[in-house]
């Protein structure tokens, strides 16, 4: 018998099913189907020898041992391409791959036949920490919106990219994030070399720029060295103008 592990979760969408579907793709037995009244995607992939998803007990228990999601990430991955892909034309509009992820060991025989689970289990996700609101806070979003109307254009950029953050959507958290740059310091400008000019006149953002540099080569020196090799390939030089050409290109 073999061993497979698999990942499932909860499937949004447009769509219904007149039956379970399943396909295959990169070793992957990908299911949609209904379970407990709710639609649910699955995917199982046979494990290789020496795999660190390969089921691990605690000692002197019958529980298995939570896999670190590093090593389940291409699973998730996979989930993502599917949530991005399928939401065009498909209907699939959200995939909740961290809110009802669940961890399942299984045997069976070779080519995903006679499936039997071993164990599964729901893995548990730290609640972000709680911020206190106060009466005075709500009267500040309140006069916030009376003293500076157009500020819940940046305002919706900035909550929309950090849920994209959140959600491990990078591509859709870059543009929104920039959208907050340009709305800020762009001057409506729109072309490279415009909102450059634009961009290189604003001390804020200069500022923001080189301390968030400082803040890279500090704590994260393997990125501050790939941003930096990544400029000089580009455009020869390490400079403000530079990475922020690299900002618009990307």
């Amino acid at each position: 018998m073999s061993i497979y592990f698999g990942v499932k979760a909860v499937i949004l969408g447009d769509f219904v099913l007149q039956c379970p579907i399943c396909s295959y793709s990169d070793g992957y037995q990908v299911s949609i189907f209904i379970e407990d009244g709710t639609y649910k995607i699955s995917l199982i992939k046979l494990l290789p020898n020496g795999s660190p998803l390969q089921i691990r007990y605690k000692n002197d228990s019958s529980y298995p041992i939570a896999p670190d999601e590093s090593v389940y990430r291409d699973y998730i991955k996979q989930l993502q391409q599917i949530e991005a892909l399928g939401g065009f034309h498909y209907g699939i509009t959200k995939i909740l791959y961290r809110e009802t992820v669940e961890l399942t060991w299984y045997t069976g025989k070779d080519i995903f036949q006679d499936l039997n689970i071993v164990y599964s289990m729901k893995k548990q996700y730290k609640s972000p920490k709680k911020k206190l609101l106060s009466q005075s806070n709500l009267s500040s979003i309140l006069l916030l919106e009376r003293l500076i109307p157009d500020a819940l254009i940046p305002y919706n950029y900035f909550r929309e990219a950090n849920e994209y953050l959140h959600n491990e959507q990078y591509r859709q958290a870059y543009l929104h994030f920039y959208m907050l740059l340009e709305f800020c310091f762009s001057n409506g400008r729109t072309r490279q070399k415009d909102q450059i000019e634009e961009f290189e006149k604003s001390i804020r953002l200069r500022f923001a720029l080189l301390d968030t540099l400082n803040t890279f080569n500090k704590q994260y020196n393997e990125a501050y060295n790939w941003i930096q090799s990544k400029i000089i390939d580009e455009y020869r030089a390490f400079s403000l103008t530079s990475i922020l050409k690299l900002l618009f290109a990307y």
